[in-house]
């Protein structure tokens, strides 16, 4: 693969992650939004997806959010309690 394809892909997947951070707190963020929010179909997402990670959609979404909620635990001083409260909270907010 070139250097120029890589970069591509490398940004594209970033993106995706942006995007996953951005709605970290909303259950209903799901694949077809996120297809509409990289400007693709979701077949074309799942096809790109799967190509660059051998996961799905689905399977590549968790494994970024659990990358996240493991940052969280170890850099941060709030127990599972606290960062599950502060999930529910902002969930009540957005209602």
């Amino acid at each position: 693969m070139t250097n120029s394809k890589l970069n591509k892909n490398k940004f594209f997947l970033q993106k995706i992650n942006n995007l996953i951070v951005e709605h970290l707190n909303s259950c209903e963020f799901n694949n077809r939004q996120l297809a509409r929010k990289m400007e693709i179909s979701e077949s074309q997402l799942f096809r790109k997806i799967k190509k660059l990670t051998n996961q799905s959609i689905t399977l590549y979404v968790r494994s970024v959010r659990l990358q996240i909620a493991k940052e969280l635990l170890l850099n941060s001083l709030l127990n599972i309690s606290c960062l599950l409260y502060t999930s529910d909270a902002a969930d009540e907010e957005d209602s």
